[in-house]
């Protein structure tokens, strides 16, 4: 079966808590590929699932940086606008990998 993992948020425990558990369950039997953005692959929770990196496959993806002004419609533009990234490159992947999950 091939799994794919979305995680693209570089603060906090996401990459190095429920990802890293999430994947070192389904390794063992599944092929995984961890979606990620550049961001959250130069973080320092990132380091958590290297030792993983000859059993997953990576595809790290451009998102749009942190906003400076953060109003209200910023934030919302911000999220909106790297959702869409997200959501493209993983159709690509999806297309092109024909995951399962």
């Amino acid at each position: 079966m091939k799994i794919l993992f979305i995680e693209i948020f570089y603060k906090g425990h996401h990459i190095s808590l429920y990802a890293k558990k999430l994947i070192e369950k389904f390794i063992k039997k599944n092929q995984v590929y961890f979606l990620t953005s550049t961001k959250a692959s130069q973080s320092e929770e990132f380091n958590s699932i290297k030792n993983l990196n000859k059993k997953i496959q990576i595809k790290i993806i451009e998102t749009k940086d942190d906003i400076q002004n953060k109003n209200n419609i910023s934030l919302f533009f911000y999220h909106i606008w790297n959702l869409c990234i997200v959501y493209k490159s993983a159709i690509n992947l999806i297309k092109k990998k024909k995951f399962n999950l």
